[in-house]
């Protein structure tokens, strides 16, 4: 671990596209069934702008519309949009926001507009490191404890 440390405060610009690969190894995953209406929040800071937010969700079905609400600290709503279907594998959403972010506290609240049975969110324990400080999860108001959603932060450019 103290190598990954040294490099990314040596490097801060990689500190948003390190994460997923740091957290993987860490990972499990919450298996949930969800109704309309049903939320999920992830707070995080993010050390660099970025226009893009990536979540890793499995097994959504084509037909579950998702609403993203993107919240400063205050809690204020700065983006929102409905994403159909996930990106890539089938597992990922990607949410282009069309304009960079400067660096900051972020919430990222996904809301299920339509039901579905078995959505697996990978979590990953957060007790002894975090990329992104202070970071929680919380899935219908209740925090869970040391736990981050798999996701990630970028400047868009692949």
């Amino acid at each position: 671990m103290q190598p990954m440390y040294d490099y990314l405060v040596y490097n801060p610009q990689a500190y948003d596209k390190s994460y997923a690969v740091n957290q993987y190894t860490e990972s499990q995953v919450l298996s949930l069934s969800v109704k309309k209406g049903d939320t999920i929040d992830q707070s995080f800071y993010s050390y660099i702008k970025f226009k893009e937010i990536m979540i890793n969700i499995r097994n959504l079905k084509e037909t579950t519309d998702i609403r993203l609400n993107l919240k400063n600290k205050k809690g204020q709503i700065v983006k929102s949009d409905i994403l159909r279907k996930a990106d890539y594998d089938g597992n990922t959403l990607c949410w282009n926001l069309k304009e960079s972010l400067k660096p900051g506290k972020y919430f990222v609240e996904i809301m299920f507009e339509s039901p579905q049975d078995n959505v697996n969110l990978p979590i990953y324990d957060t007790a002894n490191y975090d990329v992104y400080p202070n970071g929680y999860v919380c899935i219908q108001g209740r925090k869970k404890k040391n736990a981050d959603l798999f996701f990630s932060v970028s400047d868009g450019k692949r």
